[in-house]
């Protein structure tokens, strides 16, 4: 602190506390206005006019201290906030039109929907995020889900789509994702969203960067919205979203929905949407196998419920990983040094305790159950099989 001495009175300044877990360098002090200097008049107690300046001085930097830490604060909840961003990466222009406002307040009028999207997106989002980042897109796109499947993994749609990015089998194939009996790569979490994210990118470079053309072609395929534009071409009509006609329903409410999405989680306050926190840090690990395992015996050994474990692997269609792989399991974090642990010391041999089997004609359940020395009761209560028949 400095001092100035005036006769016998001190006036001291004194420096807002510090100390090296205060996160005083992210806060800018010269954004906060200097006190006015003080003024003594002539004639008064100078004693008393000095105490009355120190007071107010010290007054000052008490404000000054707390402002600062609610400013750090401030600063800190925002860099571990997902919603902040997902914010801070938009770059889609906005729209505001009849069609756009119509889907806003259907979302506004369905709040407890939108509590529910978000705690589903708790656990991905910030996964989501780190893709889009990595390939320097449009943040909004996180937002896609919620149209798809409303970020439900196990999501299965009329037309064969699956997963939360509603990926149909012949896209799925197109993007390189194992669809087979024990596991469906549109619903893996992790492959899902890289190869949706790969192929917005891949649509939005098609149409030279038209991101409401990429998105409706995400929707409808690029060759029905190649021939609509078309369409309004020969008919010398604007062959931008807005203005295209030869669309499903489906897609013409589909790109409004994304950007009544954008303006509400742009500014959740204008329209009293209240944010479930999400915080800015993956909660799963990812563990790499070198073979299949069992699902049930890999809950167990990380200490998780089987619908917990499922939850986080919605790919596996059965009860074990894939033979050919992907051998890798999502686990919370926290849970997954207790599952490598307990999987060193399991010999090979002892990770499946399930055979799948393909029924010959003429097998009963009898033969099935002689070859494997196991029971008739036994095969038909894990098989979910009533009767003799199968």
């Amino acid at each position: 602190a400095q001092s100035t001495r005036s006769g016998d009175f001190t006036i001291a300044a004194i420096d807002p506390p510090m100390s090296e877990s205060y996160p005083h360098d992210a806060v800018d002090f010269d954004s906060f206005p200097e006190p006015d200097p003080p003024k003594i008049e002539v004639g008064l107690d100078i004693q008393l006019q000095l105490a009355e300046i120190t007071h107010r001085h010290r007054q000052r930097q008490e404000e000054l201290v707390a402002a600062a830490i609610a400013q750090a604060v401030e600063q800190i909840r925002q860099q571990n906030d997902a919603w902040h961003r997902l914010r801070q990466g938009m770059k889609l222009h906005p729209v505001d039109n009849n069609r756009v406002q119509a889907q806003l307040k259907w979302f506004l009028d369905h709040p407890g929907y939108m509590q529910r999207v978000m705690e589903r997106a708790r656990p991905i989002l910030p996964f989501v995020l780190d893709e889009l980042e990595a390939r320097n897109l449009p943040t909004e796109l996180a937002l896609l889900p919620i149209v798809e499947s409303a970020y439900q993994a196990f999501a299965y749609s009329h037309g064969r789509a699956s997963g939360m990015w509603q990926i149909i089998p012949s896209t799925g194939r197109f993007l390189g994702l194992k669809q087979n009996w024990w596991y469906d790569g549109r619903r893996d979490i992790i492959e899902s969203t890289r190869a949706a994210i790969r192929y917005l990118d891949s649509l939005a470079e098609m149409f030279d960067g038209d991101w409401e053309l990429a998105l409706a072609s995400y929707n409808a395929g690029p060759g029905r919205i190649r021939g609509a534009i078309r369409y309004n071409k020969k008919r010398k009509q604007p062959t931008d979203f807005w203005n295209l006609t030869r669309i499903r329903k489906e897609t013409r409410d589909y790109v409004p929905k994304m950007f009544a999405l954008k303006e509400l989680f742009e500014h959740p306050h204008k329209y009293g949407l209240d944010l479930i926190p999400i915080n800015n840090q993956v909660t799963y690990e990812i563990v790499e196998l070198d073979g299949q395992i069992d699902l049930a015996l890999a809950a167990e050994m990380a200490g998780i419920s089987v619908n917990q474990l499922y939850q986080l692997n919605p790919a596996f269609n059965r009860w074990a990983t894939a033979p050919d792989g992907p051998h890798r399991l999502l686990l919370p974090r926290g849970k997954a040094d207790q599952f490598k642990l307990a999987i060193a010391d399991l010999p090979d041999n002892q990770r499946i305790n399930w055979v799948r089997h393909r029924i010959k004609n003429g097998e009963t359940l009898s033969h099935i159950s002689n070859r494997y020395r196991t029971t008739v009761a036994l095969i038909k209560e894990v098989n979910n099989i009533r009767g003799t028949q199968i």
